[in-house]
């Protein structure tokens, strides 16, 4: 739908008229010269003379300038209807002796406006062009939309189109049917089925090596190529931030959970309320929505419980620390990461629900048993430590010793007489 002629005067002088917008007020503008007039003595050198006391827009500055030169020559040229001189009308038949040139009055000079329109038209241009090229390039698309989508932004919601960029603070809800984005710079895409509603929340430069998004609510499906050196994804909910290290996985988030499912590859997982760290492996999932450490489950059917890695927890500050997340057999412990309260190991074990207990042997490399110690509950650790409603988790630690160390975690169930899973993990301390 055509907009009015003001309309169209009062987008050019905000700078948010549109290309075609342009060429539709040039279009109007010759059918009604005296409107030129208008835009030229009210609105046009006003919104000039504004954007160049700001120094926002060398152009518009040097356009004034030309503008102002037209003007005086215009002043300062002879008018172009002068009256006949005397040797004309003597020559005339039939027509009588007139008075000079001079006497004759001076018929109002009219106004060229056709220089206006074409300056006016570079203008828009410019503006247009300006506003196009200062707008960052996004590095996130939407691809498809199988039904209905919305977009809001700066306060405005709108209905989102395929093909249209988003940027840092979008949010995007999927109000019908499936809607799919896709990064520019990889191949990388998130899938929101009806319902979900996220937020970007990552530079929108289609450089930017750390992307970011929040889930609000519903279930967002990701599917992200591996990250290379210096590259980061983070998918953030209420309950958990995911770092992404290329893989294929589902967050969903409601108002106090967040549920991650990973298909293919590995994400690592930030419960938000206790700041506990944990790996979750291809054909996981798990469900956070607390301080308590969350089970791990096998997708799909619940298999047997398995001990999937090995974290080291400083019992001074109850964390785990970052370089020991996933720790597998023949890892190696620095004495310079550790405080005088020593150490603690907890086993990662998928699918507790069914766990009776864990029973922990820890030897040295001459085979001499250093402890040993049944774990009831989860998190399943070789020295344990205080769990109550005040403080989750205070563990306990022992003293660290150079040496090498073997530490077998045997896994029952209720019904099981011997070890469903039995785990050997191999470690130095230096």
């Amino acid at each position: 739908m055509s907009k009015t002629l003001p309309e169209l005067i009062e987008n050019f002088t905000e700078e948010s008229i549109e290309k075609n917008e342009s060429t539709e007020l040039l279009f109007q503008l010759k059918e009604k010269p005296e409107a030129t007039e208008e835009l030229r003595d009210n609105l046009y050198l006003e919104s000039l003379i504004g954007q160049s006391e700001k120094g926002e827009d060398s152009f518009t500055e040097n356009l004034l300038k030309e503008i102002q030169k037209v003007e005086e020559e215009e002043k300062n040229a002879p008018t172009k209807f002068e009256a006949p001189s005397r040797s004309k009308v003597t020559q005339a038949k039939g027509k009588k002796k007139t008075k000079s040139s001079s006497s004759q009055p001076q018929r109002k000079q009219k106004v060229d406006f056709t220089k206006y329109l074409v300056w006016l038209g570079v203008a828009a241009a410019f503006i247009v062009a300006f506003i196009f090229l200062s707008k960052p390039k996004s590095n996130l698309l939407v691809n498809t939309i199988d039904g209905q989508a919305q977009i809001t932004r700066d306060g405005q919601t709108l209905y989102l189109v395929p093909g249209e960029a988003v940027f840092k603070g979008d949010k995007i809800v999927s109000t019908k049917g499936k809607t799919t984005l896709a990064f520019n710079t990889e191949n990388s895409s998130i899938s929101l089925p009806e319902g979900t509603t996220i937020v970007i929340g990552y530079p929108a430069e289609e450089q930017s090596q750390n992307k970011s998004i929040e889930v609000l609510t519903g279930k967002a499906e990701f599917n992200i190529q591996h990250q290379q050196a210096g590259q980061s994804m983070q998918v953030t909910s209420k309950a958990a931030n995911v770092t992404v290290l290329g893989t294929d996985f589902h967050v969903g988030a409601d108002d106090s959970s967040s549920t991650i499912e990973v298909n293919k590859g590995e994400v690592r997982i930030l419960n938000n309320a206790s700041d506990d760290q944990f790996d979750l492996p291809e054909k996981y999932g798990t469900t956070l929505s607390g301080k308590d450490f969350p089970e791990i489950k096998s997708l799909g059917k619940i298999g047997l419980p398995k001990v999937l890695s090995f974290s080291l927890i400083e019992p001074q500050s109850d964390k785990v620390l970052q370089k020991y997340i996933n720790m597998q057999s023949g890892s190696e412990i620095s004495l310079a990461d550790l405080t005088e309260e020593g150490y603690n190991l907890r086993a990662n074990v998928a699918n507790a629900s069914i766990v009776k207990h864990v029973k922990f042997t820890l030897t040295n490399n001459a085979g001499k048993t250093v402890m040993t110690r049944i774990e009831n509950k989860t998190p399943y650790t070789m020295v344990g430590g205080l769990k109550n409603s005040q403080i989750t988790h205070d563990f306990d630690g022992t003293k660290a010793v150079p040496g090498t160390y073997i530490l077998t975690a045997n896994v029952y169930t209720p019904k099981s007489g011997a070890p469903v899973y039995s785990a050997k993990f191999k470690f130095k301390i230096k």
